[in-house]
């Protein structure tokens, strides 16, 4: 009982924290308005912010389910991912954006180790873990664009349009990875609906970028839909 009452009241911490950040704000600055300030290539439609949301919904309903099946190491890593969120949304707000990156590599890292306390064919129970585990591997790529961006490093030579495919592609090789050797289509989806977003943000203004997340929506489906470890082939 104890450790699901430490699940509930971080869980509820965060959720407080995200409403706080992206809807309301104690200051001028407001969570949407740090990525507009920014000129970041990976930023998708501000609509998709909101799946936030959604995400804390199904966890929730994850986290009545989990109150009879948790275990201790699953509670603690559960808690210790919604301190982190708690913690992000705070530096988020502050424009602290060299903590942001850290932060975030811990949030994904320990999502990580909770994922990995489902076994592979758990797809159904490992849902709601899967759809923030994705979630947050994007939005790590994301904040280490803004990071590059804030300290205007030049990407070794490369234009910024090179500089974002090349993290396009990583984030797919990314989910494609999770598609392989998790059997994670769910994975895979988020970043097809991340992309596509991305792409209809930008829309003609970055043609390559945005020709370059149709491209990898595309490779994504196929990696859905073909893509076996008992195959190993695309």
């Amino acid at each position: 009982m104890l450790y699901f009452l430490m699940m509930l009241t971080t869980y509820c911490g965060s959720l407080v924290a995200a409403v706080l950040f992206y809807i309301w704000h104690i200051t001028t600055i407001d969570a949407l308005s740090t990525i507009t300030r920014y000129p970041v290539l990976l930023s998708p439609t501000h609509l998709l912010y909101m799946f936030v949301f959604v995400l804390y919904f199904v966890l929730g309903y994850w986290l009545l389910k989990e109150a009879r099946q948790y275990t201790p190491k699953r509670a603690i890593l559960f808690s210790a991912s919604m301190l982190l969120q708690i913690a992000l949304f705070i530096v988020w707000h502050l424009e602290l954006i060299r903590y942001m990156l850290l932060i975030n590599i811990l949030l994904m890292v320990t999502l990580f180790l909770l994922y990995r306390t489902y076994d592979t064919a758990n797809i159904k129970e490992r849902l709601p873990i899967s759809l923030f585990f994705a979630w947050v591997s994007f939005s790590t790529i994301f904040i280490f664009e803004l990071t590059v961006v804030f300290y205007s490093f030049h990407g070794f030579g490369l234009s910024k349009q090179l500089w974002v495919i090349v993290l396009l592609t990583i984030g797919a090789a990314i989910a494609l990875h999770m598609r392989y050797h998790y059997s994670d289509r769910v994975f895979s989806i988020v970043f097809i609906v991340i992309y596509l977003s991305i792409g209809l943000h930008l829309r003609l203004d970055e043609m390559l970028v945005t020709l370059c997340t149709l491209f990898l929506s595309g490779v994504l489906v196929a990696g859905i839909l073909y893509l076996h470890k008992n195959t190993g082939r695309l």
